[in-house]
């Protein structure tokens, strides 16, 4: 079964170091929140994190006291099981209606749901569109 609801990612940009993932996974962990989904990557000198947990103010105030900036953007998740095709069919249902993405990451499960994370300017049509 698909679900397809809106939520609330986590945004981290820092200095790129040795240990910068730790430092960043650390207070979520310390404060005992799950952690859903998470992009991280690093450019040009940044590391960037985009971060889906199961308490999102709690994550964003625990990052906020260990002295990370954190913003907040809407993205789409689409909850399905992890079967072959699923990014294509969903991306290619977006495409059809002309939904133009910034970027998407997933979780990925052999024996249970996955999650795929799209971030968009148009987050009501994307919603509207993938089953």
């Amino acid at each position: 079964m698909t679900r397809v609801f809106k939520m609330q990612e986590l945004r981290i940009t820092t200095d790129d170091k040795p240990g910068t993932l730790a430092r960043v996974t650390g207070p979520i962990a310390e404060a005992k929140i799950n952690v859903n989904a998470i992009c991280a990557y690093r450019m040009e000198g940044k590391a960037y994190f985009h971060v889906i947990t199961g308490n999102n103010e709690g994550a964003k105030a625990s990052l906020a006291k260990a002295g990370l900036n954190v913003t907040q953007q809407d993205v789409v998740v689409v909850e399905t099981t992890n079967e072959s095709g699923t990014l294509f069919r969903a991306s290619q249902q977006l495409a059809q209606a002309g939904v133009d993405l910034d970027y998407c990451y997933a979780t990925a499960s052999a024996a249970g749901n996955t999650w795929i994370v799209f971030a968009t300017p148009t987050i009501e049509r994307a919603m509207n569109v993938v089953p």
